[in-house]
């Protein structure tokens, strides 16, 4: 089955996994059509949100349109599941505007009640394919990814939270399942391009309401460390950041195999507004991992002038008026901002929570529990800590092979294809693994939406990629092998 024949959306409900490929218009129009849809539903939630934020009334209203929202989602989910997953991905960036609770979030909340959807029509759809004639495909990377949502169960053992924990393992679980959907979904026929529109679409109201809405005097920036920061329908401001990342890199590293001039000025146009936007997050992490994405996409795609112009792009940032403080001084403890510079604060923050384990060294203190019992109430700001502390032995274990393996899939993808769009896709995707990694040091990715809802279908995508039959390094075995079978 190849990606030619795979271009339309699949009809596939949760009870029945059997796969329906057509090529001809009316299916493509179809997902189209669909994509449109979701894009005006996305519009509308942030529309919903921002006004409904503004007044008691609407926070009381806020639960009801998303119960009526879920029970459509939930017969989509139903009737055509893959169309329920592509529409969710699009929608969920603009969820958190509809938040009913100024502290976290709140199961009465769109988004959460998304979510439990989510979770539930995916183990549903799982396990009513799993007897279907194209078997999963287990590895090491995949393994590490149900290992950590099995580890963020086993943490409940050591919480003294159960519903922080309970909330907080959901949140991973739902990734887990992500993944696994996505790589289904891609096994059954789902194409690479679906996933690459409908995560581009989920871009759009966020970056719509980054340009529209300091015009307008909406409520989408926030004050941190002193400055004022961008969020646009995030809740926070590195939230977004985070989220712009992958969409950043993947789209930059498109750009290069992008075809005709009209292709690449109106993509070129999309990543100049969004590397704007995360500029004006304020989010150091975000910055650092960007450049070193950027970069790396240059080195392995052997694009000598996209080396210097990601140097001179980082070297003219640290002499801008408006950016330089913010980096040199690498940021302000939150707690005593202009007074302990952010990585002496984290190192001293790491230093504090790391203790907190040696009391449950098998399951950690529970999945959640570092803001809580941590002596300043802050998230750990280092994702292998987070894991260490909060998901134990089991956790911290599965993390690294999910590192490693996101990294390994990913060139293992890349080295299966040469050139064509599929290249600058998965070219981005490489590159990106390697900044996570590096970004996870010093950031909470591993629980935030943009990892947990959009990372997991391009690591899905990197995933099928590398492990599915044939391919340019398939050919490279063949040729190896003919000679000796003569």
């Amino acid at each position: 089955m190849t990606e030619s024949n795979s271009s339309s959306v699949t009809r596939l409900t949760v009870g029945e996994s059997r796969t329906h490929l057509s090529t001809n218009g009316q299916d493509q129009f179809h997902f189209g059509t669909g994509l449109r849809v979701a894009l005006v539903t996305a519009a509308a939630v942030a529309v919903l949100g921002i006004g409904f934020s503004n007044s008691a009334a609407g926070r009381l209203l806020m639960p009801l349109v998303g119960l009526a929202g879920v029970a459509i989602l939930g017969y989509i989910a139903v009737t055509r599941f893959e169309a329920f997953i592509l529409t969710v991905l699009v929608v969920r960036s603009a969820l958190d505007l509809t938040k009913t609770t100024d502290t976290g979030a709140s199961i009465t909340d769109p988004a959460s009640l998304v979510a439990l959807l989510m979770i539930g029509a995916s183990l549903m759809w799982l396990l009513g394919s799993r007897h279907k004639r194209i078997a999963h495909r287990w590895t090491p990377f995949s393994i590490g990814i149900v290992g950590l949502g099995l580890a963020s169960m086993v943490s409940l053992l050591g919480t003294n939270n159960l519903l922080t924990s309970i909330s907080e393992a959901l949140r991973i679980i739902s990734g887990v399942l992500m993944f696994l959907v996505c790589d289904r979904l891609l096994a059954f026929g789902t194409s690479k391009k679906s996933f690459v529109w409908v995560i581009a679409a989920a871009g759009l109201v966020p970056l719509l309401m980054g340009v529209v809405g300091p015009l307008l005097n909406l409520n989408v920036t926030h004050v941190k460390d002193g400055v004022i920061a961008l969020h646009s329908t995030f809740h926070l401001s590195n939230a977004y950041a985070h989220f712009l990342l992958p969409y950043l890199v993947v789209g930059a590293a498109l750009w290069l195999y992008a075809r005709g001039w009209k292709s690449k000025a109106a993509l070129g146009a999309l990543l100049a507004v969004a590397a704007v936007e995360m500029l004006f997050t304020q989010t150091r992490g975000a910055w650092i991992g960007l450049g070193l994405a950027l970069l790396l996409v240059a080195i392995l795609d052997r694009r000598w002038l996209g080396i210097v112009a990601t140097v001179a792009a980082a070297v003219a940032l640290l002499l801008s008026p408006l950016f330089a403080a913010r980096i040199v001084d690498l940021g302000q403890n939150p707690d005593q901002p202009r007074q302990t510079n952010s990585w002496e604060w984290r190192v001293e923050h790491w230093g504090q929570i790391i203790p907190l384990v040696e009391g449950k060294p098998l399951t950690g203190i529970g999945a959640g529990m570092t803001l809580e019992e941590s002596p300043n109430e802050k998230e750990p700001h280092n994702d292998y800590i987070l894991a260490l502390v909060e998901l134990g032995a089991f956790g911290i274990v599965t993390y690294l092979v999910v590192v490693g393996g996101f990294i390994y899939v990913s060139f293992r993808a890349l080295r299966r294809t040469d050139e064509g769009w599929e290249r600058g896709l998965l070219l981005g995707i490489a590159a990106y693994s390697v900044a996570f990694a590096a970004v996870s040091l010093a950031e909470n990715l591993v629980t935030s939406v943009a990892f947990l809802w959009y990372v997991m279908p391009l690591a899905a995508i990197a995933h099928h990629h590398a492990y599915r039959r044939g391919g340019v390094a398939a050919k490279r075995d063949e040729q190896r092998v003919a000679p000796q079978s003569r």
